[in-house]
């Protein structure tokens, strides 16, 4: 019993590993932000955001440019996090992170 017991335990670990992201999944409480904390392809579109982000701020021509880019940032998450009424949630998050990085890709 303690074996089969040892052996589940060994299945389920990697599913409940977190996702390496740009947020504290300990403070995750979004469906989608739960989603990107277990899935590790959405994770690393995460990060990659993250990383176009910062690039993007750093090589921002002037305060202006960096408000803005900073304004449009924090409104990024609502409309990643409203994936969550979606049938097709990953499918819709993964959409979501694609067309961010493509906005970010412009700024970088």
């Amino acid at each position: 019993m303690s074996t089969v017991l040892a052996l589940a335990l060994l299945l389920l670990a990697p599913a409940a590993h977190a996702a390496k992201t740009s947020f504290d999944c300990a403070k995750a409480k979004d469906k989608v932000e739960l989603l990107v904390c277990r899935d590790e392809t959405l994770a690393k579109l995460d990060l990659r955001a993250a990383e176009l982000f910062r690039m993007a701020e750093a090589n921002a021509a002037g305060e202006r440019a960096r408000i803005a880019l900073r304004d449009a940032q924090r409104a990024w998450p609502p409309k990643r996090n409203a994936c969550g009424r979606s049938a097709e949630m990953r499918a819709c998050a993964m959409l979501a992170y694609r067309k961010r990085i493509s906005e970010l890709q412009v700024h970088s």
